[in-house]
């Protein structure tokens, strides 16, 4: 406890001994591990926020040195609204959840204006329209992380939103994910040559607080990505 005290969070207490020894050298390690994972969690996220907020700070510089307003004003929305984004995240939880019923329509209208998409013919939408029970605000956010790396890393445009059936498809062109899916579902995991598990954490905390499921196949040259919900249909009364 005392090596544990001075930072080494690592060590473990060898469970031996009389039972009432037993019982509490298994409470200092269950509590060790919980520590050390809300430290690790907590360095991640710093990580996490220094790296995303780079590319926003570096656009405004841009904007202001070239005097554009309009632009600049952009760009401080967006570093707005990515550390209240991350914030929340980080606070999230089935407890604070806001439910309510809306369309796929919506939710999908909801995310494109997260994007600020300077040319819409780089999105095609296919919807056949039903409800969702979930929380808006939330997965406007996981559907804007999906679209967002469709987006960056396609290997040509368009992509393509698919919404029927209570499921939700993302997809774009490029090759098969190296690693398996659930390596990039790991908080703050990325490849140099693969920016595709940046915002997929994100993604499936949201889905999975909500009790939703996320989805990856390679069909054909391209990377789809599809959320599973519990849904109604759109023509039925709620």
């Amino acid at each position: 406890m005392d090596r544990f005290s001075k930072g080494d969070y690592d060590i473990r207490i060898e469970e031996k001994g009389d039972k009432e020894i037993e019982v509490v050298t298994n409470s200092f390690n269950n509590l060790a591990k919980e520590l050390q994972k809300s430290i690790e969690d907590r360095e991640n996220l710093l990580k996490f926020i220094g790296h995303e907020i780079k590319t926003p700070l570096t656009k405004a510089k841009f904007a202001l040195e070239k005097k554009d307003l309009s632009l600049l004003k952009k760009n401080i929305k967006d570093i707005d609204l990515f550390v209240s984004e991350i914030l929340n995240m980080h606070l999230l939880t089935t407890q604070n959840l806001k439910i309510t019923n809306f369309k796929a329509e919506t939710l999908i209208a909801e995310s494109l204006d997260k994007l600020y998409i300077e040319n819409e013919e780089n999105i095609q939408v296919e919807v056949e329209d039903f409800f969702i029970k979930a929380d808006m605000y939330y997965m406007s956010i996981a559907l804007k992380n999906l679209l967002d790396n469709a987006l960056k890393y396609s290997q040509k445009l368009p992509i393509k939103i698919v919404a029927k059936d209570g499921k939700i498809e993302v997809i774009s062109y490029g090759d098969r994910l190296k690693n398996d899916f659930s390596y990039y579902l790991e908080p703050f995991k990325k490849e140099s040559s693969n920016g595709h598990g940046l915002g997929l954490s994100i993604v499936d905390l949201i889905l999975k607080r909500h009790g939703f499921l996320l989805f990856y196949s390679h069909e054909d040259g391209k990377n789809i990505f599809l959320i599973k919900l519990t849904t109604k249909k759109a023509n039925h009364d709620l």
